[in-house]
């Protein structure tokens, strides 16, 4: 998220961003000019704070935030992580105003806020996550609300909401190959 509830879409080697024109992208490449070597295809992304408007990277056992020097082992950054947890995370987000970030691998979500090692199913962790949305494609913090969004298909469904909508109509100016 960015900051005035803007998102950056990240998907294959292209980003959007939701406030810019219709249709927009850029390669993530151009985008985050100052991205690591071998970090073209990270794992996840993840917005920071809005107050550093950085952008935060996983890929394997190593996090990067675009105002670092150089990439840190997950391990070190997130000293509470579960055994095990050294790569295969699927989506991270912010809570805003905390320093806690939710982290998705498999079926278990961890908080890295919450005591060393927890996790927990994500059907329990989000008790309305609707059927068949536990293997969505991705989940991602939102501005404001502290909900957390996520994306599976051609739809998006965030904690507040009663239903999924269609990318499209949540945000219309999405890039056409993008909506299906």
């Amino acid at each position: 998220m960015y900051n005035g509830g803007a998102c950056g879409l990240w998907r294959g080697s292209d980003v959007h961003i939701t406030d810019k024109p219709y249709g927009n992208k850029t390669a993530l490449t151009d985008w985050f000019k100052n991205l690591p070597k071998g970090w073209e295809n990270p794992d996840c992304a993840f917005g920071t704070y809005v107050s550093s408007n950085c952008t935060g990277f996983i890929k394997g056992d190593q996090v990067w935030v675009t105002d670092w020097d150089a990439p840190e082992l997950l391990s070190s950054y997130f000293p509470g992580m579960p055994s095990g947890w050294t790569s295969g995370i699927k989506s991270a987000w912010l809570y805003e105003g905390s320093n806690a970030l939710g982290l998705w691998r498999g079926n278990e979500v961890h908080v890295t806020d919450k005591p060393a090692g927890n996790t927990a199913q994500i059907t329990s962790f989000f008790s309305n996550l609707p059927s068949g949305w536990e293997n969505a494609d991705c989940a991602y913090g939102t501005y404001g609300s502290g909900a957390v969004g996520f994306i599976k298909g051609n739809e998006v469904w965030v904690t507040d909401w009663q239903m999924p909508k269609l990318l499209q109509a949540h945000w219309p100016g999405l890039p056409t190959e993008w909506a299906q």
